[in-house]
């Protein structure tokens, strides 16, 4: 701006040449300025949204270079002194890339498959309440989806009756390893008169929405449990759980096959209870990072069922380290193969099988479970 107005001062009243190229220069200072002023108030906005984030998730770590940055971007602010806008862009991105990789520094060096390192507050607002403003709703996650509708409520988010969605959320700076993506989600394919039925004569019936986990190189996913596998942490059916069946219309009566007749949801405010009350509804699938990758999780839908519902709360990300799992979050699912013949199926006890039906399997080398 001051070489700009310098040239101004400088022009001649009959160079018009001159006059045009100052005003060119004054254009473009302002233009400038206005982009500056515009960063800064960005950066502002960023650095205090990290430091927030510290103290709401009571992140404590030592990682040097994001501490260093957040003294440099302080003292910056404080001075309002920046060398270029391109120095101020730079402070923004990487505040934003170096988050994740600031969460899981503590845990680096001891997490393993048997001790995870929960690094969740790389996610931003991870179960649905954001955590600075206090509220319920989906920030920081990006949505997509084509008819129905979607929304928040009891602390929790879910889809309904869409022609496909997708939401997810891309982490930036992840340490190279294996990582464990949880959420805690059904889907119903439709009504569940309709339902049930189908699902007793066919169990695969229906497993359109996937929890996925993404890089460069990857999809990792696996279909989300449907609303009847309501089973705790322990994979445990309890049909008559304390709280459970008092719900009154929130809740609805189920029995299929040979399982009693047990409870499932039929609102928000009945899955957010189940989640909570019983740690019910889990699911997992693991991902491996390579240098430099990004990870973005979320779920995702493609096939419609007419008044089909996708509700879910508490994504979880944990750091496994650097060996390869072995736990069911590395399991591919997949439906009873017409091709079983083709390949060698065998048990987990290493004996070959000649018919394959439900169960754990170990085929080329991976485990598969076949529902």
């Amino acid at each position: 701006m001051t070489e700009a107005l310098n040239a101004a001062e400088a022009v001649s009243d009959t160079d018009e040449e001159a006059i045009a190229n100052a005003i060119v220069l004054l254009g473009d200072a302002i233009s400038y300025t206005k982009q500056a002023i515009a960063l800064v108030e960005e950066l502002d906005i960023v650095y205090h949204r990290y430091q927030d984030l510290i103290v709401a998730n009571d992140v404590e770590s030592e990682e040097p270079g994001y501490n260093t940055l957040l003294g440099e971007v302080d003292a910056a602010l404080e001075d309002v002194k920046f060398e270029s806008n391109e120095q101020v862009q730079d402070f923004i991105d990487r505040l934003h890339n170096g988050w994740a990789f600031y969460v899981e520094f503590p845990v680096l060096e001891t997490s393993s498959e048997a001790e995870p390192g929960d690094i969740t507050p790389a996610i931003y607002n991870a179960g649905f309440v954001d955590p600075i403003l206090n509220e319920n709703n989906a920030n920081g996650w990006d949505v997509t989806m084509q008819g129905g509708k979607s929304a928040p409520g009891y602390n929790t988010f879910e889809f309904y009756n869409n022609d496909n969605f997708r939401i997810s959320q891309t982490i930036n700076g992840l340490a190279e390893g294996y990582y464990r993506i949880r959420v805690q989600a059904f889907y119903r394919p439709g009504m569940n008169k309709d339902f049930v039925p189908k699902y007793t004569a066919d169990p695969a019936y229906g497993r359109n929405v996937v929890l996925f986990g993404q890089t460069e190189s990857k999809d990792y996913k696996v279909a989300i449990k449907n609303i009847l596998q309501r089973e705790d942490e322990d994979g445990v059916l309890e049909t008559d759980p304390i709280g459970v069946g008092e719900l009154g219309k929130d809740e609805v009566a189920v029995s299929y096959n040979d399982v009693p007749e047990f409870y499932i949801p039929n609102s928000m405010y009945a899955f957010s209870a189940y989640a909570e009350d019983l740690g019910a509804y889990w699911n997992e699938r693991d991902v491996f990072v390579a240098v430099g990758e990004s990870l973005t999780v979320g779920l995702r839908k493609e096939v419609h069922i007419a008044d089909d519902w996708c509700i879910f709360d508490n994504f979880r990300l944990y750091y496994l380290g650097k060996s390869e799992p072995t736990g069911i979050g590395c399991i591919e699912e997949t439906k009873l193969p017409s091709d079983s013949a083709s390949n060698v199926w065998y048990n987990l006890a290493g004996q070959r099988v000649s018919k394959v039906v439900k169960g754990l399997y170990i085929v080329n080398g991976r485990k598969v479970l076949v529902r």
